[in-house]
């Protein structure tokens, strides 16, 4: 999860000026009498530079939800932002969204949508905020973390991180992670400290009003849909028969013999799938079958 941005970089050269230059003699100076000496001005104190102004931006205020338009991604319903437009949107590996805007000298601002599938508990996540806020820091490559507050996102727990690249330029990454599917979502947007607009109070409106989507079967490819059903069938069926197994019952033994070689042959079918190669239905549906699976094991275990 590397991500770098560049800017121009402004270097701001001082003149260093000497008297005497261009090889004129001069007189030197007469040897100070005492009534010179006593008379003498004292030397001025340097004077500081000025400090100079910090920017101050203006609040894009571009946040609403009748003129926005809705973007659908990784179980997630977002209103965007009209001047983030349609046209701007780019899609790579089914994986990564980004959208971004220039207008005149409002700076730009980019927005990136990341999401990945996680094999986790509600209860870990949850339970490891913290940690987890560190390792979404430590993948990404140039960015320290100047502070994070919890929020709501899309209905469940999730972080506010405040950012600044090894370029000077201010981000922030709001993540969630959702259960039922597996997924663990990261969304960041990255401005212009120089543009005249700040939307950052834009990204956080977005965030909060960010809604979960109920998982949509209807474009998933049916032969790949038979093969999650069966592969969940089984896996209840195996979770029903590990929780009231007797390893002293001969008849239980001989059933989980066939069992394991039974889940060795699905797991082998699930193992085979590429998930780079699936469409964006079939690995919705894979995330979502696989989460429900992993939860079902863990509470077993539990």
């Amino acid at each position: 999860m590397k991500r770098t941005h560049s800017v121009p970089v402004l270097l701001l050269c001082a003149a260093l000026f000497f008297s005497g230059c261009g090889g004129a003699k001069t007189k030197s100076a007469p040897a100070p009498t005492a009534e010179t000496a006593a008379t003498a001005t004292p030397a001025a104190e340097p004077t500081a530079a000025p400090t100079p102004t910090p920017l101050v931006q203006e609040d894009r205020k571009g946040f609403d939800e009748a003129a926005n338009r809705v973007l659908s991604f990784a179980g997630v319903r977002f209103s965007v932002p009209e001047y983030l437009g349609e046209d701007d949107l780019s899609e790579k590996g089914d994986r990564l969204r980004v959208t971004s805007a220039t207008v005149s000298d409002s700076g730009k601002v980019a927005l990136v949508f990341l999401p990945a599938a996680v094999k986790w508990a509600q209860s870990d996540y949850e339970g490891n905020l913290d940690e987890v806020t560190r390792q979404v820091v430590s993948g990404l490559s140039g960015y320290t973390l100047n502070g994070a507050r919890e929020i709501t996102f899309a209905g469940g727990k999730g972080r506010l991180l405040d950012l600044t690249t090894d370029k000077n330029l201010p981000a922030r990454l709001a993540f969630t992670f959702r259960e039922d599917t597996g997924t663990f979502l990261e969304v960041m947007v990255v401005q212009d400290p120089a543009g005249k607009f700040d939307y950052f109070p834009d990204f956080e409106r977005m965030i909060a009003a960010a809604e979960r989507e109920e998982a949509d079967t209807a474009g998933v490819t049916p032969e790949f849909k038979a093969t999650m059903d069966r592969y969940e069938a089984f896996m209840d069926k195996y979770v029903d028969f590990m929780q009231n197994y007797n390893s002293m019952d001969a008849g239980q033994m001989m059933q989980y013999l066939s069992i394991l070689s039974d889940y060795s042959k699905f797991a082998e079918e699930i193992d085979a799938i590429d998930e780079d190669s699936l469409s964006n239905a079939d690995l919705a549906y894979y995330l979502e079958v696989t989460a429900r699976v992993s939860a079902k094991l863990l509470k077993a275990a539990g």
